[in-house]
């Protein structure tokens, strides 16, 4: 009885992402045949991508997950020591208390462990699941996974095309100046 009292339930929440490679509609042969390596590369390194260390760190604190009580009780400095209540044993080093960096790694690493990311097989889907005591913040985190992941592509996609842009920028003005020395030699 008092194990069963002591239990807490754990909540689990799985949101669907479907991942879609938006490469041109040209059909080579190993695709006809089933082969495309490629394509599963690519589908790899997005699986990847959701289960990384930055994407965790980007909703951990977009959520405040630090702050949350379960994640705030488990980084607590404040351990119990059987040292302090004997007196003829030695005392222990005092450990320095951890700096917010460090709990909010630790909380990071808490976070990923409590997230799976599992592709479905032959598809282009993918589970997010989150385990949390709270029955509130296990979905909010399935869900936020799959949004800053978008984001964050999104922002990639934002960041090429901005870099593209500026090159193209360059080249323009090389190849105007070019034109101008041709223009002024010809007269």
């Amino acid at each position: 009885v008092v194990v069963v009292y002591r239990l807490v339930p754990v909540y689990s929440a799985t949101a669907t992402l479907l991942i879609e490679s938006d490469e041109a509609n040209v059909v080579s042969i190993e695709e006809v045949y089933g082969i495309d390596s490629s394509q599963r590369e690519y589908y790899q390194t997005q699986f990847e991508i959701l289960n990384s260390r930055k994407l965790a760190e980007r909703v951990v604190q977009q959520l405040g997950i630090a702050d949350h009580r379960e994640y705030a009780r488990k980084s607590g400095g404040g351990r119990f020591s059987w040292r302090s209540y004997i007196p003829f044993l030695p005392q222990a080093k005092q450990q320095e208390a951890p700096t917010d960096e460090q709990r909010f790694q630790g909380v990071v690493g808490q976070f990923r462990s409590a997230l799976t990311i599992q592709p479905v097989r032959n598809t282009q889907l993918v589970y997010i699941t989150f385990e949390s005591i709270d029955p509130e913040l296990a979905p909010r985190v399935a869900n936020a996974i799959g949004e800053a992941y978008i984001e964050s592509h999104l922002e990639a996609r934002l960041e090429l095309t901005q870099k593209a842009s500026s090159w193209l920028t360059e080249r323009l003005g090389g190849m105007r100046d070019q034109l101008e020395q041709a223009e002024t030699a010809l007269r």
